[in-house]
């Protein structure tokens, strides 16, 4: 129980997120313990993971979205891509077309400088298909 204290009190908040040999520079853990612990970390994470979607591509974002095709008034998200510093956005065009307009990429390039956010891409969606605008948009890279 004390290296247990020891640990904690020496890694603080940041303990679920070590690395093996940063644990190791704490007195009584030795490489194995430390894979151990990290290990033990990495499993919970995982498993407290299950079931969430996984958003990587802007494909993974239509089956979460189909609600605001049909809006007659534009509707915008911005979704994350599993905690990687990028996002994705997705919005709707009442008109039905799915080419991004002026607007739609003057709207992204302000996000992306404003905000310093990484955009990965943005997805366009209506009533007739949905379409990943990629390498048609500003995306702040």
């Amino acid at each position: 129980m004390e290296l247990a204290h020891r640990i904690i009190k020496t890694a603080g908040p940041d303990l679920p997120r070590q690395r093996p040999e940063e644990l190791t520079a704490i007195e009584g853990v030795g490489a194995a313990k430390a894979c151990r612990i990290a290990a033990a970390f990495e499993l919970a994470r995982r498993f407290s993971q299950r079931g969430r979607p996984v958003i990587r591509e802007p494909e993974d974002v239509l089956p979460y979205i189909p609600h605001i095709a049909e809006r007659k008034q534009e509707y915008f998200l911005c979704l994350t891509r599993n905690g990687a510093g990028t996002v994705i956005l997705a919005h709707n065009h009442p008109s039905g077309k799915l080419e991004p307009t002026p607007a739609d990429i003057e709207v992204t390039r302000q996000l992306a400088e404003a905000r310093r956010i990484r955009v990965l891409d943005r997805t366009i969606v209506s009533t007739q298909a949905s379409s990943p605008c990629a390498g048609r948009v500003t995306r702040g890279d």
